[in-house]
């Protein structure tokens, strides 16, 4: 069973992250002019992305995760890698849900108005440099969430000591 859960894993994965290469690519400056049909295309099709692969793709690599960690018997405490692995995981989920989505959704939302009415407002600019810096950040977590899963480091805690005098005190 665990075999199959890797798998959906990393298809989670997979989709993830290609969906975000695909946005990056989509909202290039070629996606076209300020209040143009083109510029509400490319809005329209990350949108589209968004719903068809990046959440979805999300989704499944939190929901085989938790699968798998639960499937893996020990407790967290002797598996912290893990508990790493789950924070990092939060914060992109948390970025992604209070950050890139409501500002790509503004986003499609006036390149509509401006195809329409003809002019992006400067609230455009803005969503899309919370969408561009943003989503950075979760690019980069996403590769630390990878390193760690793959890496699986053991994160022990060195005891500091005091010297010798002070482990002597300690006995």
């Amino acid at each position: 069973m665990t075999k199959p859960l890797k798998v959906l894993h990393l298809l989670g994965l997979a989709m993830l992250l290609g969906s975000i290469f695909g946005h990056i690519v989509a909202s290039a400056p070629h996606g076209g002019a300020a209040g143009s049909p083109e510029l509400l295309f490319a809005r329209q099709t990350i949108a589209d992305a968004t719903r068809m692969l990046t959440q979805p793709g999300l989704a499944l690599a939190i929901a085989t995760g938790i699968a798998l960690a639960l499937r893996g018997g020990r407790g967290l405490a002797g598996r912290r890698w893990l508990i790493v692995h789950a924070g990092l995981t939060v914060a992109v989920l948390a970025l992604a849900v209070t950050l890139i989505m409501p500002a790509g959704n503004a986003m499609l939302r006036m390149a509509a108005e401006a195809v329409a009415g003809g002019a992006l407002g400067p609230d455009y600019a803005a969503a899309a440099r919370t969408e561009r810096m943003v989503g950075a950040l979760n690019v980069v977590l996403i590769l630390l969430v990878v390193a760690v899963g793959v890496a699986k480091p053991a994160l022990r805690w060195r005891r500091r000591t005091g010297g010798p005098a002070l482990d002597a005190a300690r006995r």
